[in-house]
């Protein structure tokens, strides 16, 4: 047989052994004891330490105690961890239960994913209006996050940028719930709740005519 356990499977995109057969992950809890971050990567594989970014608002955040992005010392800024993404680090696990602000993300390199995990939450920034979840380049995956409170738009996406989303939740935005504007998106497994009143769509799916995807599917929108 090909493997016996989850150590037998030397290659990078098949990390998990099932029923003696080396495959990739499907989800985060396949990595468990595979990789210390438990967090299935876009390709398949469980990434180890060496390329996550951790990001989370413990109670001891402060400037003078901005973290540095590993497991032990999560960064407290969203702008210290999209500033860390690179060729080899382009998976962030956002850390709850705490939350924490914003993300702006134009990072081209290569596709990001954004993992929530413990009850992940990202809700208003301190000033301003900015969404909570601004891309303006490249290929942004969220999963896991639950992205509300934002004193405007919860999702933004523009400038021919592809944003994906999987089993996250919108709510209680002050503006739109989700909102593309001639860009890419695959949108599924989400809820999408109480978002702007009645002076705004919950979501809003602007005209794309690129070769990027275009599904949103097995969605909840509703107040």
């Amino acid at each position: 047989v090909e493997c016996i356990g989850n150590t037998d499977c030397k290659v990078a995109t098949k990390p998990v052994c099932d029923t003696n057969q080396c495959r990739a992950c499907a989800k985060d809890s396949d990595c468990t004891n595979i990789s210390p971050a438990v967090v299935c990567g876009l390709d398949g594989s469980c990434p180890g330490d060496n390329a996550v970014i951790y990001l989370q608002n413990s109670v001891d955040c402060s400037t003078a105690t901005p973290g540095n992005g590993t497991f032990a010392t999560p960064y407290c800024s969203s702008d210290d961890a999209t500033a860390a993404l690179s060729a080899t680090k382009s998976v962030i696990v956002i850390k709850g239960p705490l939350a924490v602000g914003n993300l702006t993300l134009n990072f081209t390199q290569k596709p990001v994913l954004i993992a929530g995990q413990s009850s992940a939450n990202l809700t208003k920034p301190t000033t301003g209006t900015p969404p909570l979840v601004n891309i303006t380049a490249g290929d942004v995956t969220l999963r896991g996050l639950t992205i509300s409170g934002g004193n405007d738009t919860g999702v933004s996406v523009s400038g021919g940028a592809t944003l994906r989303m999987d089993r996250c939740y919108v709510l209680n935005n002050q503006g739109i719930g989700i909102q593309t504007t001639a860009s890419a998106f695959d949108i599924v497994n989400t809820v999408v709740a109480s978002n702007g009143g009645a002076a705004y769509s919950g979501v809003t799916l602007g005209p794309y005519t690129g070769t990027g995807p275009k599904r949103f599917a097995f969605n909840t929108v509703v107040y």
